[in-house]
């Protein structure tokens, strides 16, 4: 078929339309049908969950990740959903946080990586289906050509060829746009939930692991607050805040039917505050703040329960919190205050600036090592701007604003035509993750962050699209509230 980027704009194309799944006997599709009722229960989700807490408690985060991997591997091969990866893949990432400053203990896990990959491919090959694209395509291909073409003309080649830049350069252009294409085109035409509600569980056992991993060291440590009760220094408290970020508003989808899942809400929000990191503080506060205006518009029938919930423990509650914080963050305060100007996100900035003059067309590539004498993160990061705008025009130059420009306003566009009670939790998330990004690498780390937004907006484009009223102009929802509540879980 003739491929027309107009169309893309409008609405999916599909490519590769002759493409068939392999018939692969009685016996095989049993083994399917167990995997697939598995994947569709709540059993799934809540085993995966307690199996990854036993291994982190025993600090078994090795086997547990070879554990985590072979059962996602059995998962491509017999089960056609491919989103049912996605809770064992995040969990297997999530663990690494407990070696995270020496992430070379892993290595003996690389088989397990090369398992997964061949896997994968088979996948592809017994479920095959034609390709689906649709409207964030054109500008995943356009961050695909930045990040390639970032630094040429001014980058070093042993930069740009080194590991962990070819790692981030791709990692965050071919190969989002290939999880674009992979999971728009597998998770089409499945039975049972919607892809985006089944992602919704995914991301909400993930945000209570995060949690349960903040607590953990705090149970691996005791005594910590022997001296004081200044939060020690966590050396992942924004790796796994990033992660709280994108999953704190999920429960609202689901407290819209029980109360019980603002406990999780809270629980995540608690463990945010608990690593330590002043950008969860206070974006997920701002989160925080959006889960009540949530549950105020979605759940009409309990709106006076919350308002004297609110007006009776709310303002307690946030001054309790003030003396609290003080507390928690003593240690973060510089003459004062917890922001100060001398902080090295300023001086990357200014930075970011120079670095975009150098190559005003391509920027420094992001495999640049020039501004290591600010800030070097962890092993196995790159240097960092620190915020999303100096990422880009420091990076990848006028090539990156435009492509990153085209992107946001797909994802715009995404979001106001498929604007529902579902999809809004999904907005929040994003931008959680959107916000950190300010501050920390966030969407500039391939795994797990911008791999999550990049599902996040591949999937919200299966929803339906909001109609609106002819005689208002106010959006018709094909969901109404009721249906949620008769029918989220």
């Amino acid at each position: 078929m003739r491929f027309d980027f107009s169309t893309v704009l409008q609405q999916d194309t599909i490519l590769c339309e002759n493409a068939k799944p392999l018939n692969m006997g009685k016996g095989f599709k049993k083994v399917e049908g167990l995997f697939t009722k598995l994947w569709n229960s709540y059993y799934y989700f809540f085993g995966l969950f307690i199996v990854a807490v036993c291994f982190m408690f025993l600090q078994a985060s090795v086997v547990g990740i070879a554990v985590m991997g072979v059962f996602l591997s059995i998962n491509l091969i017999f089960c056609e959903d491919i989103l049912a990866t996605t809770l064992p893949f995040l969990l297997m990432i999530l663990m690494t946080v407990q070696s995270y400053k020496d992430l070379s203990v892993y290595a003996q896990d690389a088989w397990v990586g090369v398992l997964v990959i061949v896997c994968l491919v088979a996948h592809l090959i017994i479920y095959a289906k034609p390709i689906r694209i649709g409207r964030s395509f054109l500008g995943l291909c356009l961050v695909t050509l930045a990040t390639a073409m970032g630094g040429v003309g001014t980058i070093a080649s042993e930069e740009y060829f080194s590991p962990l830049s070819l790692y981030y350069t791709y990692g965050l252009g071919l190969g989002m746009l290939l999880v674009y294409v992979i999971v728009k085109s597998q998770s089409y035409g499945i039975n049972g939930p919607s892809p985006l509600k089944k992602f919704g569980r995914v991301l909400y056992v993930t945000g209570m692991f995060a949690a349960f991993m903040v607590f953990l060291y705090y149970y691996q440590h005791p005594g910590i607050f022997d001296d004081g009760f200044a939060i020690p220094f966590i050396a992942y408290r924004n790796y796994l805040s990033s992660v709280l970020l994108i999953t704190m508003c999920v429960p609202c989808y689901y407290a819209i039917r029980s109360d019980m899942h603002i406990l999780s809400i809270l629980f995540m929000y608690c463990a945010m505050i608990m690593t330590g990191s002043r950008s969860g503080l206070f974006f997920g506060a701002m989160l925080l703040l959006g889960c009540i205006v949530y549950l105020f518009k979605y759940n009409k029938k309990k709106r006076r329960v919350y308002f004297m919930v609110l007006l009776v423990a709310g303002i307690p509650f946030v001054i309790m919190c003030f003396s609290i914080v003080q507390a928690l963050f003593s240690a973060r305060f510089v003459d004062g205050t917890l922001i100060y100007w001398q902080d090295s996100r300023i001086s990357f900035f200014e930075r970011a600036l120079a670095d975009f003059f150098k190559n005003p067309f391509f920027g420094v590539g992001l495999g640049y090592q020039g501004n290591a004498d600010i800030f070097v993160g962890v092993p196995g990061s790159m240097v960092f701007y620190h915020n999303y705008v100096a990422q880009i025009i420091g990076s990848m130059g006028c090539l990156g604003i435009l492509a990153y420009s085209v992107l946001m306003y797909d994802r715009l566009s995404i979001l106001t035509k498929r604007f529902s009670a579902r999809t809004a939790t999904f907005i929040m998330g994003y931008a959680g993750i959107f916000l950190m990004s300010m501050t920390n690498p966030g969407e500039f780390s391939p795994l797990p962050y911008e791999m999550l937004a990049v599902m996040i907006f591949t999937l919200i484009e299966s929803e339906p699209i909001v109609e609106r009223n002819p005689n208002t102009g106010r959006r018709l929802s094909p969901e109404k509230v009721e249906d949620y509540i008769n029918g989220i879980m």
